[in-house]
Parts: structure tokens; sequence; C-alpha cells
């Protein structure tokens, strides 16, 4: 019996070592194993039934280990039948705790760190055996993932039907994602950005009413059809009487196509157009738009007048940058760094990308809520509680805005300068 212990530590050593190296492996070990030899293949294969390797992992584990604590509270019920005189008493605790820690440090922390330090080759020295006893025990494991497990699994911990993943438990799902090589960091980033649509709002990514280039629905075709190669927007809205009046939009592909067709009758262009309200969230309108297989929607206000439009290409630059051809009216950056601690930033830039730029929590908390102001420009009028002039500047702790460009009423430009101490408030 004494002898069979040290190779069931043995054995508990490779059952967890084998754990470790097998889901310890990066994207890119994983792409390289099918052409690492007949070991590599293996390992592909094995990991393929991540489920099923994973029940043989846990049985063996818990074969060994029992087995191996049953054989040393024997060895410690036989131990007190020799005569030790005065370690008798001690025999049953030596024996428990030295074969404890046996099995903790030997069996369990050094095959794990070992794994983790060399996944690829730990991985490959364990693929066959590992394999074999796989195959060996199917029929054992067949029968306690379907009669043991799974029913216990459903008692303990039910699932509900439609069980969703909370935002921290996805975004901690992504970290160690990335960490464990499943996905690079581009990938991790974007799908980031996928999340936070759940946190944006339609009026936050629209272009706003006095931004939209819109035509009355008595328009001369030949008019709007210039405006068009010259804007190269891909829709434009029709009104009929004002802009809260939304008829529908023209494809420009459709006007181009069929001038002659459409001379003399601007309405007969037009597509529906759906409408949604600017508190809706982004994710909810990507899906809206995609369920209704169009690419364009008119944002209204709590009135129903009209407060912008927002297109997928909105969304879609939102988390993946610029796209070319979609309905800006203004090409060029939106912040542009003039000096050390000194940028030119479009006044049109969203509250949330200014956070993710400079920071300044405390400046929008002060100056107006996430649901009030969504641009710079509002939050600049936010603070001032008038409208804005050259020269204006608002100021929290080492930020400092300035108003640089003004155009009707509405601040156009603004510099943000950073400082390494912080500047009492004050507004001029």
């Amino acid at each position: 019996m004494i002898l069979a212990l040290p190779i069931l530590l043995v054995l508990s050593a490779f059952f967890s070592g084998s754990e470790t190296a097998l889901f310890n492996l990066t994207k890119l070990e994983r792409m390289q194993l099918p052409r690492s030899g007949a070991s590599g293949k293996l390992i592909t294969l094995l990991l393929s039934e991540t489920r099923q390797i994973l029940i043989t992992l846990l049985l063996g584990n818990m074969t060994v280990n029992v087995s191996y604590f049953a054989i040393s509270s024997a060895l410690s019920l036989y131990a007190t039948k020799i005569d030790l005189g005065v370690l008798n008493n001690w025999m049953i605790p030596l024996i428990t705790i030295g074969s404890l820690l046996a099995i903790i440090l030997f069996g369990e922390v050094l095959p794990k760190m070992i794994a983790i330090r060399a996944s690829l080759t730990f991985a490959k020295l364990i693929a066959l055996p590992l394999y074999l006893v796989h195959r060996t025990i199917a029929p054992v494991r067949w029968f306690a993932a379907w009669f043991v497990i799974t029913p216990l699994a459903r008692l303990i911990a039910p699932r509900e039907a439609g069980f969703e993943m909370s935002p921290a438990e996805l975004e901690s799902l992504l970290q160690l994602s990335q960490r464990r090589g499943v996905i690079d960091r581009d990938e991790e980033d974007l799908l980031q950005q996928v999340f936070e649509l759940a946190q944006i709002k339609v009026r936050d990514l629209m272009v706003p009413r006095v931004d939209v280039i819109a035509f009355n629905s008595a328009v001369e075709a030949s008019e709007l059809i210039d405006i068009i190669k010259e804007t190269k927007l891909r829709y434009i809205p029709i009104y009929e009487g004002n802009l809260d009046k939304i008829l529908g939009v023209i494809p420009s592909r459709r006007a181009l196509l069929n001038k002659p067709r459409y001379a003399n009758d601007i309405k007969s262009m037009t597509e529906d157009v759906l409408f949604v309200p600017e508190q809706q969230r982004a994710d909810e309108l990507l899906r809206y738009l995609r369920e209704n297989d169009k690419s364009f929607a008119i944002v209204v206000d709590e009135y129903g007048g009209t407060a912008g439009l927002i297109t997928i290409e909105d969304i879609v630059e939102h988390m993946v940058g610029e796209i070319a051809g979609g309905y800006e009216q203004n090409g060029g950056p939106e912040v542009i760094q003039e000096t050390e601690g000194k940028w030119r930033v479009s006044a049109d830039l969203p509250v949330y990308d200014w956070q993710g730029l400079f920071g300044g929590s405390d400046f929008v908390k002060q100056y107006g809520a996430l649901d009030e102001v969504t641009t710079i420009a509002g939050l600049v009028l936010a603070a001032l509680g008038r409208l804005a002039v050259i020269g204006d500047e608002i100021s929290i702790e080492n930020i400092v805005i300035r108003v640089e460009e003004v155009e009707k009423n509405r601040v156009r430009w603004v510099t943000v300068s950073l400082h390494a101490e912080g500047v009492g408030n004050h507004e001029s």
C-alpha cells in the first residue's frame, strides 16, 4: 500500500497539470497544433470535445485523490497497531497532515505551476496517455455525464430560459479571453465598443437637426441631383412644409440611376422611413434597423418633432472608426493637438468621447448630466447658462475649455487645455 501512494501522487499531478496545460493554451498555440505532429493533432482532438475531456479530467482526479486518501487513512489505522511508544498517539495526525500536504503540493500546486509556465510542452507530453485514458473510460464518462452530472447541475443550479450575463460578467469574460489569447487586443476593443452600445442613446450618435440636409417635396429633381453629386450623401430626407413633417427618404443611387423617370415627381422617389425616439438605446436601434431591412432612421424628440437622423454607418463608426461616404457634412478630425497639453476640439464631439480622451467626469457632473448634455457645445452652454461668445472659458480642476469659433449662436470649435495643477473654477 505504501508504494501505491507515490504512484497516486504522480497520477494526481498528471490530471491536475493536464487540465491547466490544455485550457491555458493561447490562440496562437492552438493554431499551431495541427502542424506540431501527432501530439499536436491529439491535443486538437481533445480540445474539440471540451466538455467530455473536462469530465475525464475531473473523474480521473477525483478517483485518484479518493484512492490516495483511502490508502493513507488505512495506513494511519495500521500504524496505530504498531508499538511505537509515545509516537502512537501522533501517528494518525502526522500521516493525515503529511498526506494532505503532499497531495496539495505535489499533486496540485507544483504540476499546475509547471503547466502554466510551459503549457504547450506539458500538453504535448500528456497528449497520448490522456487520449488513451479518455477513450478507455468513455462508458463511465457517458454514465456519469447523463445520470449524475447533468441531473445534479439542473437541480443545484437551474438556468432560467433567457438567461443573460451581466455587463460586468461579459467585460470580465472579454478581459480573460484576451489574456488567454482567445482574442487579440483589437478584437477585445471592438467587442467592448459593441457592449457599450447598450449604454449609448440614439441622440449621442445622431446627426443633429441643424446639420441635416433635407429638401421640400416641391424641389426640382435637377436641383436635388446636383446636391446629391456635390455632397455624396447616400440618403436625402424629403419633407412637406417643414422638417417636422418628413415624408420619406430618397436613396441617392435611385435618384441618380432613374433621373428621367423621376424628373417631375420627387415624391415617387421616396422610400418609407423609420422614426425612432432620441432616448432609444443604440443597440436596440441597430436591431430594429436590421429587422426592418433599413439603414436610415429619423430621430424624433419627446414632442414628435424631428431631432435629427441616424444611419447604420453612424453606429458602426462608433465601434470601428470613420467610414467614408456616410452622412458626415464636415470632414476632418474632431480633435487636433496644437501643442503639448492643448487641443483644438470640435464642439460636436460627444461627451462620452470627451471623457475617453480627457477624463473630466467631475466636469460633466458639475455642468450637466449625460442625459441632458450630449456634446461639448452642450456642456459649454450648460456651464455658461447663456449663449456662448468667442473667448468664453469654463474650467474645473486641471481642464480649461475656451470657445474659439461660434457660428449663428452655435459653438463650432473650442480649445482644451490640460494643466499639471488644478485651476480655480471660473467663467468669463
